[in-house]
């Protein structure tokens, strides 16, 4: 099968809301920057540690959305083509796509749990990567 416009637009209208939040995600860091770069280079320089770190914890959970909605679509896809709702098959699948979403949202909440407790240690962990103390006491009151 190849591609169609309908396919085309419905890639677009499902990404485009997904690329303006990436972009206005950079504007944020952006507005950031330009409002703390006057108060001087430390204090832009601890926006960016900080910054890096937060993200760095953002990676420890945001893999499980993609992988959890190409799960739970296609098992939503594989419940649908049952014409028959009521049938046996079509509960059996409804109860498999929602062990996917129950499931995920698990593994989610511990992953979020873990990037909390990290950073819950980010002071110790920021002094073991940086000498300047200054630097880690700025960070430290960007992300609290």
């Amino acid at each position: 099968m190849g591609l169609t416009p309908k396919h085309f637009i419905n890639v677009v209208s499902l990404g485009a809301p997904l690329l303006v939040g990436l972009i206005a995600e950079f504007f944020m860091y952006t507005a950031d920057s330009a409002m703390v770069g006057r108060l001087g280079t430390d204090h832009l320089a601890a926006i960016a540690i900080a910054t890096m770190f937060a993200e760095l914890l953002w990676v420890i959970v945001w893999p499980f959305a993609p992988g959890t909605q190409a799960l739970a679509a296609r098992r939503f896809g594989r419940q649908e083509a049952v014409l028959d709702h009521r049938s046996e098959t079509y509960q059996t699948l409804q109860r498999k796509t929602g062990m996917v979403l129950d499931n995920a949202f698990m593994v989610a909440f511990a992953a979020g749990v873990v990037a909390i407790g990290i950073a819950s240690f980010s002071h110790q962990i920021l002094t073991l990567l940086i000498d300047n103390e200054e630097l880690i006491r700025k960070a430290d009151s960007y992300y609290d």
